[in-house]
């Protein structure tokens, strides 16, 4: 008994379905070919669920695990809504993060995106109360997070409790200056 191979030239595989193998019938249910698409332009634009422009266009393709779309681009994966802005801007973000105004990670409507950096993402991240302590009324010590006792860096952290870490700090940095040192033969 004869096994019957893949119709496409070259191929040489074993018949999947509509005479083809497994990987070409995957292919064309995918792209509608069974030709691979290499524009990672029109790959992204197939994974993406478009609204309208005011509305968050939603990735439908891979994603990572907090819900961040992925495409593999020049041979390696980029993530979506990163793709997206350097679509809609011509320009590599770099080394800054591409943010959501919407807040919604499946996005990729580049009018909902805007180039920051890591503080900046943090300090928008505490304004809309979703990190995880915007939601502090007080720190462990009992101090009011608000007002001028409300120092936002990494975080939110209390002026209070941060002026006495730093102050019991510069004293045992002064203790161990004024230590005498031991005498070495």
């Amino acid at each position: 008994m004869t096994v019957k191979k893949c119709s496409i030239k070259d191929c040489g595989k074993k018949i999947y379905a509509l005479e083809t193998c497994q990987m070409h019938y995957a292919r064309m249910r995918k792209n509608g070919s069974f030709e691979l698409n290499k524009d990672p332009v029109q790959r992204f634009w197939r994974d993406v669920k478009k609204s309208d422009d005011t509305e968050c266009w939603l990735w439908t393709g891979p994603k990572r695990c907090k819900g961040y779309g992925t495409l593999r681009a020049n041979g390696k994966s980029v993530l979506a809504h990163r793709f997206s802005y350097t679509i809609a801007t011509g320009k590599e973000p770099g080394d800054l993060l591409v943010c959501h105004r919407c807040d919604v990670p499946g996005c990729v409507n580049p009018a909902h995106l805007f180039l920051g950096t890591y503080k900046d993402n943090n300090r928008d991240c505490v304004s809309k109360k979703r990190h995880v302590n915007s939601r502090k009324s007080h720190c462990y010590k009992g101090h009011p997070l608000d007002g001028d006792n409300l120092i936002i860096s990494r975080g939110r952290e209390c002026r209070t409790c941060v002026n006495k870490r730093q102050n019991e700090r510069y004293h045992r940095i002064q203790l161990t200056k004024e230590l005498p040192q031991p005498i070495t033969y």
